[in-house]
């Protein structure tokens, strides 16, 4: 195969926290986001005459071949966070939640990949001896796992699909495929 790409990056963030204290408790409140776009551009393609197979039924026989594929994909990622730490003695508590975007359209702006998730996070730490030196601690969190970048280049592009010229392959109930515009 031959494989020729171009996937430019744009991207923006930012995180602003706000220290406070209510009584005997200190918190740092902190409130994230971020985004990020990348648009693969694609093409693949078979060397030599394109022909990479033969498919053959009781009445007729049809070379498969196929022509070099553009495809074009965006990926975008844009997550935010809300979370506090709050300090009293040597007792420390984490909590928040991030907020997860995965979107990934390709060929004719199909859209293959839509995640949307919230993902709880929480973290206890404690300071038993009380001299900064030793600690315990405790936590859970959720992790949305990002899609690779990789598989719109792979998974998703026309020779996978099936995409011969521009024409979907279609494979039919009774074993046979078809050209489809």
């Amino acid at each position: 195969f031959t494989y020729l790409a171009k996937d430019p990056q744009k991207q923006a963030s930012g995180n602003i926290s706000k220290f406070f204290t209510t009584g005997s408790l200190s918190h740092e409140l902190k409130v994230g986001f971020n985004y990020r776009q990348q648009i693969a551009d694609s093409t693949t393609g078979l060397p030599g005459d394109h022909v990479w197979g033969y498919e053959y039924s009781y009445s007729s026989a049809t070379a498969l071949i196929s022509r070099g594929v553009r495809t074009p994909f965006k990926t975008e990622f844009w997550t935010g966070s809300i979370g506090d730490t709050i300090t009293t003695g040597n007792l420390t508590v984490n909590a928040g939640v991030r907020w997860e975007k995965q979107l990934i359209k390709g060929l004719d702006k199909i859209t293959f990949i839509d995640v949307n998730h919230f993902s709880p996070r929480v973290g206890v730490t404690w300071d038993f001896m009380n001299n900064g030196k030793t600690k315990a601690y405790a936590s859970y969190s959720q992790f949305v796992p990002l899609a690779p970048l990789v598989m719109n280049a792979h998974a998703f592009n026309g020779v996978t699909l099936g995409l011969l010229g521009g024409r979907r392959m279609i494979k039919k109930k009774n074993g046979l495929r078809r050209l489809a515009e």
